[in-house]
């Protein structure tokens, strides 16, 4: 599926769904996906952060936000 342009696009059925059970109970973490690793050394922070925002620039859905107006 191609991507849409930059900017404000419409919601699919699934972030519809999602944004109607957030308004009917606010906050609930229900969707969220909570995890660990356990490492052994030291971190390093710095490469650390640079690998998360590789991540990120990588899959647009990690960067997609619903605003209401």
């Amino acid at each position: 599926m191609p991507a849409l342009p930059e900017g404000p696009g419409p919601l699919s059925f699934g972030q519809q769904r999602l944004w109607l059970l957030d308004r009917l109970q606010p906050g609930r973490p229900d969707y969220n996906m909570p995890g660990a690793v356990r490492l052994s050394g030291e971190l390093d922070a710095d490469a650390a952060l640079g690998a998360l925002k590789d991540v990120v620039t990588r899959h647009e859905v990690l960067r997609s936000r619903i605003e209401e107006t």
